[in-house]
């Protein structure tokens, strides 16, 4: 499901070389995607933050009063939406969990977790903020004489191979043909649900995997998400509690099936964080993270999962965390990079779960989560979020093309790229996206791993593409409005005027990774 593209075009491009019959192809024909409702009934992205940015790099000791200080600052933060304070690894105790061998919280850090998910909830300004947790999957070695609750089952009965080691973390594997397995994890749902007030579970270390690291000593995850999924069916967060996947799941060879069946959200890639103490990410990461989406996006485009093009995705793509509430010193991205991030995770319909400091937010980074043209009711969000964007190439400019052959209108990995979501069936309006990366920070090539765009432009450069290359219908009349400019604001940097008749354009002069998000609106 991970293979690099441009391989493949390279190769059909030279075939067609050597047979004297390469004719330069119009734009490929746009297929809307549509994101539809998820296993969990939900059709639109979660909101909030999560805790695992600032632990990975030393920057919080997860603990609850840190954690309530994080969150109690979601009500004045994010307005619109469900907004979940999301605990990430670190928050239960590490090989053992209560009298039925459920998680429970390391008490040492979390004395009071229900009084904090109380607390969560009632210092925001809306409905729906509350608490998500991290969840591995598996039950403890040292649970094996443990009955499943409401039964005299015990854990150890209910295990692949009683005598294999742990897997990992001190977890053993279920045997999901065994009698007690569902009601165990229905007992962790409940649990979670009714006694800690939790409306979000991050399902990690899900198998299988496309990361080249493989499963790290665990094996199909499958079943456990289909049992979480039916357990939080049941129970009494049936409508509000959402099921997260990660990390860096296997989408292809079927599984995106699974995954829809069973979750509200997968990740495409690793962790989008630095470990150790510095800033929390850096945008060769960023790129990546962009790089991997465009790969998922354009199977699906070209009906190489899910069916067909036409047929809605119902799980949401997890780009993993943003970074954009933090100035350069704490996020690692400069104020160009944060709006470039911002844009591609909206744009993309993506999970928009933040994981900077919320007791440092600063002017951009508030504009960025708050702004109530993209994030209010009615706002760009809700208007393209069921619409995940897709690349479309932008003109090639001299000195900046990548080295292998490409049309403008197509989805190959560019440094100058734009994209495009929608146009809404019933509007006819569509997002769009022009950007300049900026230089290829993290170049990755050779076998199991996945490049991004390889070129090294510096400077100032003009991304531009015809309506018709984005796709938009040919006698279809638009206008043009700027709905986020992430440029410096030099004075030789300008937006052009769109132009009218057949050789409708967008243009834009952009530096290294500056972006410029577009509203078009259909002439009625």
């Amino acid at each position: 499901g991970m293979v690099h593209p441009p391989f493949g075009i390279f190769i059909a491009y030279t075939a067609c070389l050597v047979a004297g019959a390469f004719e330069e192809p119009g734009p490929p024909p746009l297929h809307v995607l549509t994101y539809g409702e998820s296993a969990g009934g939900f059709n639109s992205p979660p909101r909030g933050w999560n805790s695992w940015g600032l632990i990975a790099t030393s920057a919080l000791h997860q603990t609850q009063k840190s954690v309530a200080t994080q969150c109690t600052r979601l009500g004045s933060i994010l307005q619109s939406g469900h907004v979940y304070c999301e605990l990430d690894s670190g928050w239960s105790e590490g090989c053992s969990g209560d009298e039925h061998g459920r998680l429970i919280p390391d008490r040492t850090k979390f004395p009071d977790l229900a009084a904090l998910s109380a607390a969560i909830a009632g210092n925001t300004s809306h409905h729906g903020s509350a608490l998500g947790v991290y969840v591995i999957p598996g039950t403890f070695t040292a649970d094996r004489d443990k009955p499943v609750a409401g039964t005299s089952i015990t854990l150890g009965s209910t295990w692949k191979n009683v005598s294999d080691k742990a897997s990992k973390f001190c977890r053993m594997e279920f045997d999901f043909t065994k009698q007690g397995v569902q009601e165990w994890h229905n007992s962790v749902v409940d649990l979670l649900c009714d006694k800690y007030g939790v409306r979000y579970i991050k399902l990690d270390y899900v198998c299988p995997t496309a990361s080249p690291d493989g499963c790290q000593g665990f094996s199909d995850s499958r079943p456990a998400v289909t049992a979480y999924h039916a357990a939080i069916a049941r129970s009494n967060c049936s409508s509000t509690m959402r099921l997260g996947l990660s990390w860096m799941l296997d989408w292809g060879h079927g599984n995106l099936d699974v995954w829809q069946a069973g979750a509200d959200s997968i990740r495409l890639d690793e962790d989008i964080n630095r470990s150790g103490k510095g800033p929390l990410t850096d945008f060769g990461t960023v790129q990546r993270a962009i790089e991997r989406y465009r790969v998922f996006v354009t199977s699906l485009a070209q009906g190489r999962v899910n069916s067909s093009p036409s047929t809605p995705v119902r799980v949401r793509p997890d780009m993993d965390n943003t970074f954009i509430a933090n100035p350069f010193e704490i996020s690692g991205l400069s104020d160009a990079q944060r709006w470039t991030m911002a844009m591609h995770w909206v744009g993309a319909g993506a999970n928009l779960l933040e994981g900077g400091d919320l007791t440092q937010i600063d002017t951009l980074g508030n504009f960025l989560l708050t702004d109530p043209a993209v994030h209010g009711f009615g706002g760009i969000a809700a208007l393209f979020s069921n619409h995940p964007m897709q690349p479309r190439n932008p003109h090639a400019e001299p000195y900046c093309a990548p080295s292998w052959p490409w049309t403008a209108g197509g989805s190959s990995p560019t440094q100058l790229q734009a994209w495009i979501a929608g146009p809404v069936p019933t509007t006819g309006d569509s997002l769009v996206i022009l950007t300049n990366l900026g230089p290829d920070l993290k170049p990755r090539t050779g076998p199991g791993k996945s490049g991004t765009f390889l070129t090294q432009c510096a400077g100032i450069h003009t991304v531009h593409i015809s309506f018709a290359e984005l796709g938009l219908p040919a006698q279809a009349q638009y206008s043009a409005s700027i709905v986020w400019d992430g440029r410096k604001g030099e004075k030789n940097h300008s937006v052009h005027d769109v132009a009218k008749g057949s050789e409708q354009e967008l243009s834009a002069l952009l530096g290294p990774f500056e972006s410029v998000m577009f509203k078009m609106t259909k002439a009625s």
